[in-house]
């Protein structure tokens, strides 16, 4: 089983890019390069997040999904032309961790997804937010990346 704790989030207002794409696709990190220097003019914050949704595997093949790279912003308004907005309502999540190089991130989502199972956690599955902070480094083994699972609202 995966640790994990109760976190409440407050509403975050999000700028980036978005993508379709499938899961460990190499169009995630071209993404990333795309996107970092735009990013990097957004707010003060380094933190830095990723939201997946729209998740679906079709026929066993790989997970097919809507990836956003994006960062926190205090206001929607006078963004860089062709940024997309997302604004996620204050809830409570399920905050896990991944340690280590993202060649083993595949690995703690599995790990998150039978925890979640095992538990009878009561979760919304259709989408999932990675937080990028100050102890993610790209590649390093002690780097550290905030996986939040929303819970089902009542």
């Amino acid at each position: 089983m995966m640790n994990y704790e109760l976190v409440t989030l407050p509403e975050l207002k999000l700028a980036g890019e978005k993508i379709s794409a499938s899961a460990g696709s190499s169009d995630i990190p071209v993404l990333w390069r795309r996107i970092g220097p735009r990013l990097a003019k957004l707010g003060t914050s380094a933190t830095r997040y990723a939201v997946c949704f729209n998740l679906e595997t079709p026929d066993g093949g790989p997970t097919k999904l809507e990836y956003m790279a994006a960062k926190e912003v205090e206001s929607l308004n006078d963004l860089p032309s062709g940024m997309t907005t997302l604004v996620l309502p204050q809830r409570k999540y399920l905050r896990f961790e991944h340690h280590g190089v993202l060649a083993t991130y595949g690995q703690t989502i599995h790990a998150i997804l039978r925890t979640i199972r095992e538990q009878g956690l009561d979760v919304d599955h259709s989408f999932d937010l990675e937080r990028y902070d100050e102890r993610f480094r790209l590649n390093e083994s002690d780097s550290v990346i905030d996986i939040l699972i929303p819970l089902t609202q009542d």
